[in-house]
């Protein structure tokens, strides 16, 4: 726990001025999140994005750490990974207000579609959200790929996801594809999008990868926490154990153990003053066997004689 807790403050700058019924929610949270492989700091950053500049609840925190763990199975990727991703965009992701979880799960899923990082499909739209920027990438474009991209359209887009799109089905509408364009083509193509000559290569294959389905992402999770029943557990008593400690009733637990049987208490006078007599007892058990040992030899020694004749 008090690792979390040094985590959480470093991720989060106001953990501790949140209620303490947030708090003790959190550190749930966030030990759940540990036993997927989510340092308690990493957890810490995604608290501060929710909480602090998406306004969210404790309960709503929670759906979105199983909305990334379900992200994960789809599209191959740990629930550490998408939390880590989520932090490291959230600056960009921002700007989409309370649309930035269904904009990062979008631009995940076409990463994992198209081979062209999330990061990546970022920039592009980045560059594109201008007037001037669509126009300008959409001129050169047409004007040496022979594409009919929209710099309307690229304005338009609501998502780095779509935005891809646009450009990657222009490009291969129009004959395009990475095979099919000369090297000079592909460096121009590099420098005026901004995206790197081997992420062009698998976006611009002409095919797409499939995301897993419905069907596939159950069977792997059945199969996952088959396996994992062991974290689950814990996970499970990491939630109580910090619920119970965040309650007080750990704290007044051990203080009614201090009373039963600490070193100044009745059951411990109780004990000092029957100790005596158990051991007397004991003694004079001692005695009686010893007693009783004697006759029985006293018994033998006559009876074995006759027992020989």
């Amino acid at each position: 726990t008090a690792r979390l807790l040094s985590g959480l403050n470093d991720g989060f700058g106001q953990f501790a001025l949140v209620s303490d019924d947030m708090k003790g929610k959190l550190i749930e949270q966030a030990a759940a999140l540990s036993n997927l492989g989510v340092s308690a700091a990493e957890s810490g950053k995604l608290f501060d994005t929710l909480v602090v500049g998406m306004g969210m609840s404790a309960s709503e925190v929670d759906q979105v750490g199983d909305q990334f763990a379900q992200l994960g199975q789809i599209v191959g990727k740990s629930t550490a990974t998408m939390v880590s991703d989520f932090n490291r965009m959230s600056g960009s992701l921002a700007q989409f207000g309370s649309g930035a979880l269904d904009v990062f799960q979008d631009v995940q899923e076409a990463a994992a579609r198209t081979g062209i990082s999330a990061d990546t499909m970022m920039g592009v739209f980045e560059k594109t959200t201008t007037f001037s920027g669509a126009a300008d990438m959409a001129g050169k474009l047409n004007g040496v790929l022979g594409t009919t991209v929209d710099a309307m359209e690229l304005i338009n887009s609501e998502n780095p996801a779509e935005t891809m799109d646009i450009l990657r089905n222009s490009l291969l509408d129009a004959g395009k594809s990475f095979e099919e364009m000369t090297m000079q083509e592909r460096r121009f193509l590099a420098e005026t999008s901004g995206i790197n000559m081997a992420e062009l290569q698998k976006g611009l294959s002409g095919g797409e990868l499939d995301t897993k389905s419905p069907g596939e992402t159950a069977l792997e999770s059945l199969s996952k926490k088959a396996m994992d029943v062991g974290k689950q557990i814990s996970a499970t008593f990491d939630k109580v154990f910090n619920a119970l400690a965040s309650s007080g009733v750990l704290k007044d637990l051990e203080e009614m153990m201090e009373s039963l049987f600490g070193s100044d208490s009745a059951m411990s006078g109780t004990a000092d003053s029957i100790i005596p007599a158990i051991v007397g007892g004991a003694k004079a058990l001692v005695s009686v066997f010893g007693t009783l040992g004697g006759i029985i030899k006293t018994f033998m020694a006559v009876l074995n004689p006759i027992i020989a004749v």
